[in-house]
């Protein structure tokens, strides 16, 4: 009979360790998706940010260029490369 009640409380307890294991296991995982989940979002903010900055440039520099001048799409080539060179600088900071 004590065997029997000293088994039962070893396998009680071995039950114990393996339910905290799980419960540990499953707090680490929930940590990692909520890690994953902010690393997401702030990609997608600064992609958001870096894209209303072109829009923005865009939107100031479409005035500077009178029409049917012949260098023009050169000249706004060039700049559009700029303004996303800077957009993505300022991103970076």
């Amino acid at each position: 009979m004590g065997l029997q009640v000293l088994s039962e409380v070893q396998n009680r307890n071995q039950n114990d360790r393996q339910g905290t294991g799980k419960r540990i296991q499953g707090s680490v995982q929930v940590v990692h998706a909520l890690v994953h989940l902010i690393g997401v979002a702030s990609l997608y903010i600064a992609s958001v940010e870096v894209t209303e900055r072109i829009r923005s440039a865009l939107r100031l520099g479409q005035s500077w260029y009178p029409r049917g001048q012949s260098s023009r799409n050169f000249v706004e080539s060039r700049r559009l490369q700029t303004l996303i060179h800077a957009a993505v600088s300022d991103s970076d900071r």
